[in-house]
């Protein structure tokens, strides 16, 4: 009997940190019986290419070379002798063809469906920081409309599209919560769902994967979004928001304040509550644990020429080519005809210098 599992996401669960780990201890995997194939996977850890070929529209990142149905074919070939198949993708979380999900059932005797979900006012907040820092959103937190963004925020109706396709008690859920990840970490959380037995060959990642821009960092991409996105400054912006976040004192300004917050729980608490106690029988109906109203206290003063000029002494020592570029986008867009390009400029302007 061979079983596939299908790591569905969500967006902003670990999916990438999770993937590199599968990725790089794909022969461990195969020594244990489960199989994570390279069919499928064009670039990166992630089977992306695969779920695009059944993504409406298909993934512009990821464009298809074969079939859904060749790249099975591709991956039963590449599964033969194992018991498991694992394939992860949160493609799979968004618009795809449900019809043809049913051609996962040619390489597999049964299908289970493994869903991270996070608390929703956290998902959003991360969801809204990758748009920044990949994305070229250059709106305010304020202006950001999530619940088109992210169609996803009711938990309950996909948890129920899901078990509606495999069947309920083949929907594996975990709560993305440090408090609730079995054996302390969200690798040992995803392991123990197989189960994978101890094995010295596993190697965890040696460093955070995919992390966030720190406030100062994100406000700065922001406006710097409004005049041109600049790739390029990603991975500098990134290196400088580690740096802060490993300073002593460091504080983590969260985007909305207590009283936003509390709205958005209120507005999934039930559907919350009705997952909880379906598909984890947990009578109290607390999908996830702890203090879920306040955050830490912490309001953002703002960003500043002061701050931009913190980032540009960063830059001017470590990238001075991304700096120069950026300088001439502020001179470029001083006197835009959009009123958020002129007033990008003016605050980057003041000071970049």
């Amino acid at each position: 009997m061979k079983t596939l599992f299908l790591h569905i996401g969500l967006h902003k669960t670990g999916t990438t940190a999770l993937q590199q780990f599968l990725h790089s201890n794909r022969a461990a995997l195969a020594a244990q019986g489960i199989c994570y194939p390279l069919a499928g996977i064009s670039k990166g850890p992630a089977h992306h290419q695969l779920i695009s070929a059944i993504r409406r529209p298909v993934h512009p990142l990821f464009p298809i070379e074969k079939s859904f149905e060749e790249m099975l074919a591709d991956i039963s070939r590449e599964a033969k002798g194992y018991s498991a198949i694992l394939l992860s993708s949160e493609i799979l979380s968004e618009p795809i063809d449900w019809q043809q999900l049913k051609l996962f059932e040619k390489i597999a005797d049964e299908i289970k469906i493994i869903l991270y979900l996070r608390r929703q006012p956290e998902y959003i907040e991360s969801a809204y920081n990758e748009h920044v820092k990949s994305a070229a959103m250059w709106k305010p937190f304020e202006a950001f409309d999530y619940e088109t963004k992210l169609p996803n925020l009711d938990y309950w109706q996909l948890c129920e599209k899901w078990a509606n396709l495999v069947g309920e008690k083949n929907l594996i859920l975990r709560p993305f919560e440090p408090a609730q990840f079995e054996g302390g970490s969200l690798f040992s959380d995803f392991a123990s769902i197989f189960p994978l037995k101890a094995d010295k060959q596993i190697k965890l990642p040696s460093r955070k994967i995919n992390i966030s821009l720190t406030r100062d960092e994100l406000e700065f991409k922001r406006l710097l979004n409004s005049l041109a996105p600049v790739r390029k400054v990603i991975p500098a912006l990134l290196q400088l928001s580690h740096q802060r976040m490993q300073a002593p004192g460091y504080i983590s300004f969260p985007l909305f304040s207590d009283e936003q917050r509390r709205k958005v729980l209120e507005s999934y608490a039930a559907t919350n509550q009705m997952i909880a106690q379906k598909y984890l029988q947990r009578a109290d109906g607390q999908l996830f644990r702890g203090d879920s109203v306040k955050g830490n206290g912490a309001v953002y003063p703002g960003f500043s020429s002061e701050k931009a000029a913190e980032i540009k002494h960063f830059l001017q020592k470590n990238h001075p080519d991304i700096l120069a570029e950026i300088r001439l986008l502020v001179q470029e867009n001083r006197d835009a005809a959009e009123a958020h390009k002129r007033d990008a400029a003016a605050v980057l302007g003041e000071g970049l210098g």
